[in-house]
């Protein structure tokens, strides 16, 4: 069997998955995950995803320093955090080949397949990567957990017809330099209320002082959100970002941050619903770094 460990955040974890379950099927092979449950993405697989799960080792890590685990949830829970940490950092070290992938390495998809061909019959083999290192992506939402996707799913309908805005900041400083608040997104949402003065806009980002904003000067048009969290260190704030996604991948039209794997990922999913449901005016996508 082939393991692949998903590094980054969640939508680095989607392509890397996507391309190994590509790989494995014209390999004949099945494939199993490893996943960090960490700062990066603060939730186990099956919080989120509804395939795959029985071939899936979760592995907890600390995702603060052991001082700010202790103010934010006292010592026991600080302490228990800090002993996974301590059992589960070295475990990528049972595996006896490892095969670390980058976007800067150079290598041809069908001698890669061969080599791991040709190494399956080693006890065990892992893949480390954060991208879509084989084939082209092929998503839908029916990867996500049932919950999650109902709950976007309920949100659509509720908004209607919408147009989205993904604004993504903190700290991804390319897409904060490429992606200018005043230069580009709200150029578009004062263009869209040009074309029609009752447009709903959803805006998806993981910056609260970004949000409240835009809705301070646009209340007549922001959707209001209550129920979601900025802070991606919980099980509920990657849930909450699944379910933006997805309610993203609904707009009408999506302005979206160059340079973020969020963006993208709404985008394909966007597109896919498009063909799937003939909508031809949902395929008017801007700011994607999706070719």
């Amino acid at each position: 069997m082939l393991y692949i460990h998903p590094e980054g955040g969640l939508c680095n974890r989607i392509f890397a998955i996507d391309a190994t379950r590509q790989l494995c099927s014209e390999l004949g092979v099945e494939y199993g995950i490893i996943w960090k449950n960490n700062a990066e993405c603060a939730c186990n697989f099956e919080d989120i995803f509804s395939i795959g799960k029985d071939n899936v080792k979760n592995i907890l890590l600390a995702k603060r320093r052991f001082r700010e685990n202790l103010k934010e949830y006292g010592i026991a829970k600080a302490v228990i955090e800090r002993a996974y940490s301590y059992k589960n950092a070295d475990y990528l070290d049972r595996y006896k080949i490892r095969l670390d992938i980058t976007k800067n390495d150079t290598y041809d998809p069908a001698e890669l397949m061969l080599k791991i061909k040709n190494l399956l019959n080693e006890e065990k083999i892992c893949i480390n990567t954060y991208f879509q290192y084989y084939g082209e992506t092929d998503i839908t939402e029916e990867i996500f957990s049932r919950p999650v996707l109902e709950r976007a799913r309920a949100r659509r309908k509720e908004y209607g017809h919408y147009v989205a805005l993904h604004i993504r900041r903190t700290d991804h400083i390319k897409c904060i330099r490429e992606n200018p608040i005043d230069e580009y997104f709200e150029k578009k949402i004062v263009e869209e209320i040009a074309n029609d003065p009752a447009v709903k806009i959803y805006i998806a980002t993981d910056d609260t002082g970004v949000y409240d904003l835009f809705l301070k000067r646009y209340r007549d048009n922001i959707i209001e959100l209550t129920d979601i969290q900025r802070s991606r260190l919980s099980k509920e704030g990657i849930q909450d970002a699944v379910c933006e996604l997805l309610i993203l991948a609904g707009a009408e039209r999506i302005y979206g941050s160059r340079g973020s794997t969020f963006t993208d990922v709404a985008c394909l999913l966007h597109k896919k619903l498009t063909e799937d449901s003939d909508r031809s005016n949902m395929s008017d996508i801007s700011g994607s770094s999706v070719p």
